[in-house]
């Protein structure tokens, strides 16, 4: 528990720090292509290293095998699949009976379809299903576990919708029902899998439907 706390301050500080003090200088002075390519780096740094250097010199535990990605890959990814399609499939339906006013295809960059599906969707795999929820739920049951590490996954999102001038309530009340309730649908599939792969691909699906629809 102490670790799951020390962590979500650590990586909640330096993400607010990074994008509050470097952001805005990296905006105005980088390519998108660069921006991208450092912003994931940075991600990198502050989600996923502290968990392989704790995991490692700390626990003493494999971190590959501690993370869930060498374990059931093959049930894992053909779950994500499965579970993903039918995700996205519900996504589309719902977008065009209900949200014909935000849906929009936007030409996207191609650095913007790679990190969106690879890159940023396993480090946060990485970091809120494969290290915070396991470690919350070896103090708490797994649904308690599953609810805070989704409430931590909505608030991650926070800093960089403030800093993009978005308004939190109510103009992202719907993301964040959204993304709350995939973090739930997420934890549930670790849960049932035994691999971070099944939360990888259904995490990827998702960003892709999310870019397709909203660009």
């Amino acid at each position: 528990m102490k670790s799951a706390l020390g962590y979500s301050v650590l990586i909640f500080g330096l993400w607010i720090i990074y994008l509050a003090a470097f952001y805005p200088f990296v905006k105005n002075n980088l390519s998108f292509s660069q921006r991208a390519l450092l912003n994931e780096s940075m991600r990198f740094c502050i989600f996923v290293a502290p968990i392989l250097l704790y995991l490692k010199f700390v626990a003493r535990q494999e971190p590959f095998r501690y993370l869930r990605l060498n374990t059931n890959v093959s049930r894992g990814v053909l779950c994500g699949v499965v579970v993903g399609v039918i995700y996205a499939a519900l996504s589309f339906a719902r977008a065009s009976l209900v949200l014909q006013d935000v849906v929009a295809f936007k030409p996207v960059p191609l650095v913007a379809w790679f990190t969106s599906l690879t890159v940023s969707t396993l480090i946060e795999e990485i970091a809120f299903r494969g290290f915070l929820l396991q470690q919350l739920e070896r103090a708490l049951n797994f649904w308690t576990a599953n609810v805070l590490t989704a409430c931590l996954f909505v608030a991650i999102h926070f800093p960089g919708w403030l800093l993009n001038g978005s308004t939190l309530v109510p103009g992202k009340l719907f993301a964040m029902a959204n993304i709350l309730f995939l973090g739930l649908l997420l934890g549930y599939l670790l849960k049932r899998t035994g691999s971070l792969w099944s939360c990888f691909i259904l995490h990827a699906i998702n960003n892709l439907a999310a870019i397709i629809l909203f660009g």
